[in-house]
């Protein structure tokens, strides 16, 4: 019986291994899902889910109210998170989401105001937009440990126009693009939102899309003819990149993951305006490579996993949504049309489902899951 016990456990044993195999190489088949929001043809906030060959899987309608839209969306755990407006109450709205669309859930901000960028870090989700009607820019706090909107800062008062357009989170600090008119400014606060600082880029329609590095700051654009601004950490040695198109500007900005290459998102103004994106070498500060869309486009939103670039925007001549598909060195893979309206922004996560990681299924099946199944541990 002893013998028979113990080849019975080891069978066990090789068939848990087989699985632990199989699994590990269903897990490495990843693909990566995309969440687009924006507005529908009924200018209705929306959410769009798609695979990482850009096919739609989903379509959530996050406010049904006409003039709602849906601006900016961050991905953290199981969750996803979209701001932007809710026109029944004319309010800055946060909606938060699973992976998979489900559990829709709104939170509103504050009447006459609009929310224009997110990011989560430390179980807070940092909003930033505008509210009037003397133009205020500001920053929400929304603490997820107890679902309750921690605090709102005003970053500035302008009569003419003070906006926040997008946000980025370090480990101490918080960074948020804008315009305090007439400048386009970098605010720097710390993590509480406390001890806010204004630092001038230049004369301009506003900062717009912002990414983070271990050592610096990049910071785009809204301007004809335009650049990009590169700062350190505390904000000092501000410096001035030229575009790469003539009289194009940079809607937003993403960082690959090795933080070697800037990815930039544009609307090139000369002639029938066209969405582009370039890629700059960090190190050699130069161009790589330049991919005009097609022809009568608007490019808005940015993401980067690690195979793809997903970039969002509008084609001007059908009115449509739509997804643009690269691969890391910027030729178009594919082309996703959502249907009619506007895609503002793009995020993208690693997943075997829209519902479960890489990671989860790596607990999901660890050997020491599998062993316990085997030997009742």
């Amino acid at each position: 019986m002893t013998i028979r016990r113990t080849f019975y456990k080891l069978f066990r044993g090789f068939l848990a291994l087989g699985v632990l195999i199989h699994s590990l190489a269903f897990a490495a088949t990843v693909v990566n899902y995309t969440y687009s929001v924006g507005e529908n043809s009924q200018s209705q906030a929306v959410l769009w889910i798609t695979n990482g060959q850009g096919i739609l899987v989903g379509t959530v309608i996050l406010d049904s109210s006409a003039g709602s839209y849906g601006r900016a969306v961050a991905l953290s755990g199981s969750n996803v998170y979209i701001v932007g407006r809710d026109a029944a109450n004319a309010e800055a709205a946060l909606w938060i989401t699973g992976l998979d669309g489900s559990n829709v859930q709104m939170v509103l901000m504050g009447t006459d105001a609009s929310a224009e960028g997110v990011a989560v870090a430390n179980n807070v989700v940092y909003i930033v937009g505008r509210s009037g009607p003397s133009s205020h820019a500001n920053l929400w706090m929304y603490n997820l440990r107890n679902s309750t909107l921690a605090s709102s800062v005003t970053l500035a008062v302008n009569n003419l126009q003070a906006a926040a357009f997008d946000v980025a989170v370090s480990n101490s600090q918080v960074y948020i693009t804008g315009i305090d008119d007439p400048n386009s400014v970098l605010w720097i606060t710390n993590l509480d939102g406390s001890n806010v600082r204004e630092i001038s880029l230049a004369a301009g329609e506003g900062s717009s899309g912002i990414a983070l590095s271990n050592a610096a700051v990049y910071i785009g654009e809204e301007n004809y003819p335009s650049q990009f601004y590169t700062t350190n950490l505390s904000g000092g040695n501000i410096q001035t990149i030229s575009t790469s198109v003539t009289n194009g500007d940079y809607q937003a900005i993403a960082l690959s993951s090795d933080l070697n290459r800037l990815y930039l998102l544009g609307i090139n103004g000369a002639g029938p305006e066209e969405a582009f994106l370039t890629i700059f070498d960090i190190a050699s500060s130069l161009y790589q490579n330049l991919f005009n869309f097609p022809s009568n486009t608007t490019g808005y939103g940015i993401a980067i996993s690690s195979l793809n670039v997903y970039s969002v925007g509008v084609d001007l001549n059908s009115n449509n949504a739509v997804l643009w598909v690269s691969d890391l060195n910027g030729s178009l893979l594919s082309t996703t049309v959502f249907g009619s309206g506007a895609a503002y922004a793009v995020a993208t996560l690693a997943a075997t489902t829209p519902g479960g990681s890489l990671l989860e299924s790596l607990k999901l099946y660890s050997p020491i899951t599998l062993l316990k199944g085997v030997y009742g541990l």
